[in-house]
Formats: C-alpha cells, sequence, structure tokens
C-alpha cells in the first residue's frame, strides 16, 4: 500500500482516500488530497474502481492494473490527475514543497 517514493489516493467517485495512520506519510499525497479525502485503509475493491499513484518523481498516475486485474479510470479521476500535474508544473512554491 505504500512505496518508498510513492502513496496511492482512492477515487471513490470523487470522494478521496488516502492512507491513514501507520502508512508511510506523503508529502505528494497530502498535496494532491489538499486537505480534502479521508485518511484510513483503503480496499481491494475500492483500489480496483480507481486509484493513483501520487509521488514527487511520478507526480501523478492512474492505477493500471492491481494483481492483474484491470483497474477503472474514471475519465474524472483521470482530467484530476492532469490538473494536479499542471499545477505542480506551474506552480513555483508547490515545486518547493515538493
Amino acid at each position: 500500500m505504500e512505496g518508498a517514493s510513492t502513496g496511492i489516493v482512492a477515487w471513490n467517485g470523487g470522494r478521496l482516500a488516502g492512507l491513514g495512520p501507520g502508512a508511510l506519510p506523503s508529502v505528494t499525497t497530502e498535496a494532491f488530497l489538499d486537505g480534502a479525502g479521508e485518511r484510513r485503509g483503503l480496499s481491494r475493491d475500492e483500489l480496483l474502481s480507481g486509484a493513483l499513484l501520487v509521488g514527487s518523481l511520478t507526480t501523478a498516475a492512474p492505477l493500471l492494473s492491481l494483481d492483474g486485474a484491470a483497474c477503472a479510470l474514471p475519465p474524472a479521476m483521470l482530467r484530476a490527475c492532469e490538473t494536479f500535474r499542471e499545477r505542480l508544473r506551474g506552480d513555483a512554491a508547490m515545486q518547493k514543497k515538493l
């Protein structure tokens, strides 16, 4: 559920959720969530219905599969992913933070 340089965010139909206590903190995940969403354990079904990997190197990328099963790619999630990437490219304060 966590990597050395990545975090994960479940889309949940736009009701974002990131990993909570017990997971490694991720500044990129917090920047993506921007104060929104829950912090808790994430279920396999949630991840299959749409999730993003976020990190300072990858910025934000959709999770394509989990254990060989294809993950959903909701259009609104993909737009949020691109909006976040644009924000990182254009906001000098975000670049310094990450």
